[in-house]
Formats: structure tokens, C-alpha cells, sequence
């Protein structure tokens, strides 16, 4: 069943599914941060600040390891970093 990639209203502290195929996938997330203002040293463009930005946590419980991924949005964006990988290149 397809889930929700996020949902049009950010709620801080709110969970839920993104994918869900008993034994294969149950991916989730949570939202942790909101309202950040994030720096991203754009190639070409230089440092520029993002505001309005969102952070989600995201894990599986299938996921035997107990690993999650820290992803952070902005408006007009979309995903900014994901777990160690920063935007570099954006068409403004």
C-alpha cells in the first residue's frame, strides 16, 4: 500500500507510515525539527540560506539493525540532505 511522503500540514512530533508491504517494506517517518534555516554552499551560486525548513526522521521497524535516516526539506526545494548527502546544485 503506498503511504504518505508528507503530509501538507507539518505537525511536530507526528508519525507516520510511507510504505507499507507486510514482510518487505514499512518504512515511517517522524517529524523532529521545524522552522530551520539551513546553509547550503551551492556550486556556482555560493552559500545561500533556506528557511522554513522541516526535518524528518526515518527508520523501519524491519530493519534488524535499528539504522534510521535523517532527512531535512525546504519550501521551493524539496530535500535538502539526507543523511550525509547536501544539496549542491539547484536551479534558482
Amino acid at each position: 500500500m503506498p503511504g504518505v511522503i508528507m503530509p501538507g500540514i507539518y505537525l511536530l512530533g507526528s508519525r507516520y507510515f510511507q510504505e507499507v508491504a507486510p514482510g518487505v517494506a514499512l518504512d515511517r517517518a517522524e517529524h523532529t525539527r521545524m522552522n530551520l534555516e539551513i546553509e547550503v554552499d551551492l556550486a556556482g551560486a555560493g552559500e545561500t540560506t533556506l528557511e522554513g525548513c522541516v526535518e524528518a526522521v526515518e527508520s523501519s521497524p524491519l530493519d534488524r539493525k535499528g539504522s534510521s535516516s535523517v532527512k531535512q526539506y525546504c519550501p521551493g526545494v524539496g530535500l535538502v540532505f539526507d543523511s550525509g548527502s547536501e544539496l549542491v546544485d539547484k536551479n534558482f
